[in-house]
Formats: structure tokens, C-alpha cells, sequence
């Protein structure tokens, strides 16, 4: 049962009943502070009512505030059912440093006078009519509908409300007895996605501080009940601590706002997305100013014991949660990642400093700055490394090849022509994923077929280097690349329909997210290539290693993949090289033997139709 009842002060209030399976039920001492509200804190078991003040004795503004504090309180019924499924672990609770203890204390004070405010401007009872609606045995009213000012009696519940109140407030200052004020501050806290801490001696600092301010507060409240003027305090909601991660976050993948001004990827901005909800899983949605070095590491610390692969079931839940799990049968995560996460959160930061938003924080510094990430491993060669011929063979002897196997989860065609565009253009996955059939095009001097790399039609593209014209390399034609669009085009697909249409991957992710996890299986379980450094990406590494074996010159294979390399500033004027040299570039790399690539075709159109040519 939900309803919105007015006390006796003239207070509304807004009352729930607790779900069966919940009320009255033990809570685990684990979850008590998370779901506080929820819980009796002498029983340690959840209440069988909960009773949230509306602080409004106007009626149509509680019924307003009283439809949002219903969804809040389902909300933490459905999280606590959640807790109790999912497992005890809670996000660890960092302390209140005494800047932050004052600045909510003050921020409470000031919320408590703005209440007052309301309340002056009148109560609910001038909405129902006037005085002849409301019938001879109501107490007219001195003001008439939609005026502001208090009526006399409500003037009056009000005063007593306030003076219960100061007495209460009073009495427990004097006795230095927190409790009073510990379920409005651990209110106020968990909104800003934090918690009290635990300790006792830990959460009386800021408990006192907001007691004090408590108690000027209704001091102020009863001078303005006897008429003297008291101001209504202004405090900022970030004074001293900056904009929250989230709001950080919003401002930095916007970008520049004008015309010219970067603006984050869509794979950053998914991957900053992730570090940001993972590190206010952990900490909370904090102020900048908030997040301390401590904070950083330990938020490394965790996410480097998250493991990759999870199962979306997993993957889904809080980090906490996450890491409470047996994850010992998955793969764990390389420090470049680790790092690489570090780095997007703290150009989040350095963006908002950049804008002046943490001008006012004396001394800050960036709390995901270089110093706190990990120190990698030298090692010869990269993290990610080519593929040997033998493992190329057995890769091209696969079901995908061998049998015609065109599986759903590699995209059909794509499981196909994926690896083979990879390794004899060497563009990245994210590349391929997004080519349109209107970006393979033909070159007028040369009357070669080559691949338009840039961001038009909402391609992603990694750096202003990685625009480009890759020509089509003489072995994709003769396996059937050009027939294989042509068919494309016979079959009803549209000049700016991608050419590979049946990758697909969950709203918002990178088109290639899906594909790579797939290829990620059918490298490893299928073809046999436990080497979890050979990945997709190393098809780029392959094309490399043939360009240098081709003696080709760094700065033209360097245009052919996109590598900025060294000096690219001078040849970036006029866009890099023009085709006539990558073509004949293209044409002198060669594919090491014993590859299984020399009989390989695709088995689709038998014939390439030149009139299909854009």
C-alpha cells in the first residue's frame, strides 16, 4: 500500500508498504548501510513501512514529490532484492575529508532555509476553492486561491513544528548525539552515490559538523518565525570540489563545441564510458576535487583484477559484486589495458581543468596522472604480434575456408573476407567493418580498385592519419573481392550500404564488437591458436612485417596503414602520397609461401562484371 498522508504538524509524508518476501525479513550486516532506508537499525531487519517527510505542507506539491519518493523507495526494494541475489559485496567506502564534511553541512543548512521558504509562500488549503465551495464550517481563508503568504493557523502548526524541532536538535546537541541527524546525512550522501563510512569514529566527524549546522539552522528558522529577516545562504552544490565524473564526462565527449575542435571517437567515448561507470561503481559518481590518488589506485588495483571475456550475465553486474566471484577459470587483463583506461579518466580530467572548472581547487592535481599506472613489461616485441605462415595455413584450412562455413556470429561473408582484407591491406577491424559499397572505388589514372578510408557516413576513424586510400591488392582481386561486391550491388544493396551488412553488434558498441569476439573463439577453439597475443589485430602486424620484407620505404607503407610515423607532418600538406606510388607499392608485396592462399577463392558470382565499376 503507497499513500501521501499529512502529519499533524501539517507535514506530508509519503508511506510504502514492504513487499512480504522483504518485510520484517533480517538484512545481512553487509547490506544494512547500503539499503538504510529500507532497514530497522535496532532490529537490523527491513521495516515494515517505510515513511519518507514530503517537507512540504503544500498538497498538490507533496502528491508531486510523492509520486518521485514512491519509484525511490521501489527502486531500492528492486536493489535490494538484487543484493540479496546477487551476493553481499558493497563498493568500499572512502572517508570525508573535513572540507567535504563542511561543505555538506553547509549545503544542508542552506536546503533547509530554501524549505523554509516554501513554506512561507503558503499552505495547500488556498487550492481547494473559496470560501463558499468550501462550505460555512472551514475556516475561511484570509487568502485567496494561488496567493502566497501563510494562514494564521497553519502560521501556527508551523511554529510548533519548529520548536519540536529546535528542542529535539537542542537536546541532542547537547549530549553530542549524532543520531538525530544520521539518516538525513546518509540520505544525502547516498544521492550523491556515496555512503556514511562504517566506523563509528569514522562517520562523527561529518555527523557533528551537520549537527551544528543543524542547530543553526532551526535558530534561523525560529528568528524568521519571529519576523526577523534571515537570508537564504547560497552555496554552491560543487563549491570546492569541482563537477562530478559524470558531468566531467559529459563535457569532455562533447569536444570543443566549434567547428575544427576534436571531438572523442565513438570507440573512446564507449571505452571512457565503461571506466566511468566501473570507477563510480567502486567509489561513487564523485566531485573531481573528491578523487584522491588513493581513490586511483585503488580503482587500478580492481580493474586489473577484472577479467576479460566475462559472460554478459557477469559483466553486467557491479564491480564489487564482480570481484566478490570465484574469477579464476577466466583470462586476466593486460596492464595495457589497465592502462589505457587510466589515461581515458584522466583526460576527462585534464579536459575539465582545461575548461577552468577545477580553477578554484588550490593545489590539485590530476589523480590519473602517468605516475599511478602501471610500469609494462619490456619485452622484443609488441603485446600484439603477426601471425606466423604456419598459423596463417591452418587459419586458411579452416571450416570458413575449406567448407564454406559462413557462420552467423562472423557476420557470414564477413568470417571470410575479414582476415583476408586484414592481412593484404593491413587496415584495422573497426576499418573493414565500416567499408560501404560506394567506398571501394576506382581510381581514374590507373583504372585500379582501392578502399576510401575516412569518417564519412559515420565511419570510425582512429587518427587524422589513419585517412587514407588503400588500393586493393592484386591477390583480393583474384580471390573474388570485386565479384564479391558486384554481387552485393546485383542483389538490391544501396551505393552507402556497408559492404559486409551482417556485422552487427549491440546498440551503441563499435559495428566490429560482436565480430571480434567471435574471431577471438574461432582463432583459438577452432583453428588451434592458443597464442592470446594473435589476435585480429595482428593481421595488421603480418602486413607490416611483408611490406618491410618487400623492402618497401617506412613512409610508404606507413601511408598504406595510417601510421603517423616520423616527419609525417611535412607529407600530411596534400594529403600524403598519391595512388600511383601505394599502387605500385600494393603490387610488390608479396604473401611468404605456405600461407594457403594460393589456390584460395571465393565460390560466390563466377564472373566480374566491369560495368558493375562506380
Amino acid at each position: 500500500m503507497t499513500g501521501v498522508q499529512r502529519r499533524s504538524s501539517g507535514i506530508y509524508e509519503c508511506r510504502v508498504q514492504m513487499p512480504k518476501d522483504l518485510a520484517r525479513q533480517p538484512v545481512p550486516p553487509a547490506l544494512r548501510e547500503a539499503l538504510s532506508d529500507l532497514v530497522n537499525p535496532k532490529t537490523g531487519c527491513f521495516k515494515g513501512e517505510v515513511a519518507r517527510s514530503l517537507r512540504t505542507t503544500d498538497q498538490r506539491e507533496a502528491k508531486r514529490r510523492g509520486r518521485k519518493a514512491n519509484v525511490e523507495v521501489h527502486e531500492l526494494i528492486d536493489r535490494a532484492r538484487r543484493l540479496l541475489r546477487d551476493g553481499q559485496a558493497t563498493p568500499a567506502i572512502q572517508p570525508i575529508t573535513d572540507s567535504e564534511a563542511e561543505h555538506i553541512a553547509r549545503l544542508i543548512h542552506a536546503d533547509w532555509l530554501s524549505f523554509d521558504d516554501e513554506q512561507r509562500e503558503g499552505d495547500d488549503r488556498r487550492d481547494r476553492g473559496d470560501g463558499e465551495e468550501r462550505g460555512g464550517n472551514l475556516t475561511p481563508l484570509q487568502f485567496g486561491p494561488n496567493e502566497q503568504g501563510m494562514e494564521a493557523d497553519a502560521f501556527e502548526a508551523y511554529g510548533d513544528f519548529l520548536n519540536e524541532e529546535a528542542d529535539q536538535l537542542r537536546t541532542a546537541y547537547a549530549r553530542r548525539d549524532t543520531r538525530v541527524v544520521e539518516a538525513e546525512v546518509a540520505g544525502f550522501l547516498r544521492a550523491q552515490g556515496r555512503q556514511l563510512p562504517p566506523s563509528p569514529q569514522d562517520r562523527r566527524p561529518i555527523l557533528m559538523k551537520v549537527l551544528e549546522h543543524r542547530v543553526q539552522a532551526i535558530e534561523d528558522l525560529q528568528a524568521r518565525q519571529a519576523g526577523k529577516v534571515v537570508p537564504t545562504p547560497t552555496v554552491s552544490a560543487s563549491e570546492g570540489a569541482g563537477p562530478r565524473l559524470t558531468e566531467a564526462f559529459a563535457q569532455w565527449k562533447a569536444g570543443g563545441g566549434i567547428k575544427g575542435a576534436r571531438v572523442p571517437s565513438s570507440n573512446s567515448i564507449l571505452e571512457a564510458e565503461q571506466a566511468v561507470r566501473r570507477f563510480i561503481e567502486l567509489h561513487g559518481d564523485l566531485r573531481l576535487g573528491s578523487i584522491t590518488k588513493a581513490r586511483a589506485r585503488e580503482y587500478r588495483d580492481a580493474i586489473a583484477k577484472l577479467p576479460t571475456r566475462l559472460p554478459k550475465t557477469l559483466r553486467d553486474q557491479p564491480l564489487p559484486i564482480i570481484l566478490a566471484k570465484d574469477l579464476s577459470s577466466y583470462p586476466t587483463r593486460d596492464a595495457a589495458t589497465v592502462n589505457k583506461l587510466l589515461a581515458l579518466l584522466g583526460g576527462i580530467v585534464s579536459h575539465a581543468s582545461g575548461e577552468g572548472l577545477l580553477d578554484d581547487l588550490a593545489g590539485f592535481a590530476n589523480p590519473f596522472d602517468k605516475s599511478i599506472r602501471y610500469r609494462r613489461e619490456t619485452r622484443a616485441g609488441d603485446s600484439r604480434v603477426a601471425f606466423e605462415a604456419a598459423e596463417l595455413a591452418a587459419l586458411f584450412a579452416s571450416p570458413v575456408y575449406a567448407q564454406g562455413l559462413r557462420p552467423a556470429g562472423g557476420g557470414c561473408e564477413a568470417a571470410f573476407w575479414f582476415p583476408l582484407v586484414g592481412l593484404l591491406s593491413g587496415m584495422r577491424l573497426e576499418e573493414i567493418a565500416g567499408i560501404r559499397l560506394c567506398d571501394m572505388k576506382v581510381d581514374d589514372a590507373t583504372q585500379r580498385w582501392f578502399f576510401d578510408v575516412s569518417p564519412e557516413g559515420g565511419r570510425s576513424v582512429k587518427t587524422a592519419s589513419s585517412i587514407r586510400c588503400v588500393p586493393v591488392h592484386p591477390l583480393l582481386e583474384r580471390i573474388g573481392l570485386l565479384r564479391y561486391r558486384q554481387a552485393r550491388a546485383q542483389g538490391g544493396a544501396a551505393p552507402t550500404d556497408r559492404l559486409w551488412n551482417e556485422v552487427v553488434s549491440a546498440t551503441g558498441r563499435p559495428a566490429s564488437a560482436a565480430w571480434s569476439k567471435w574471431f577471438g573463439r574461432y582463432l583459438g577453439d577452432t583453428v588451434g591458436i592458443a597464442d592470446d597475443r594473435k589476435v585480429f589485430h595482428s593481421f595488421r602486424h603480418s602486413f607490416k612485417r611483408m611490406a618491410r620484407d618487400s623492402e618497401l620505404e617506412e613512409a610508404i607503407h606507413d601511408a598504406l596503414t595510417g601510421h603517423a610515423g616520423r616527419g609525417s607532418a611535412g607529407r600530411a600538406y596534400g594529403r600524403g602520397y598519391s595512388l600511383k606510388p601505394l599502387i605500385a607499392a600494393m603490387d610488390r608485396i608479396e604473401v611468404p609461401a605456405g600461407t594457403g592462399l594460393e589456390g584460395l577463392t571465393w565460390a560466390g558470382s563466377p564472373d566480374f562484371d566491369p560495368s558493375t565499376r562506380p
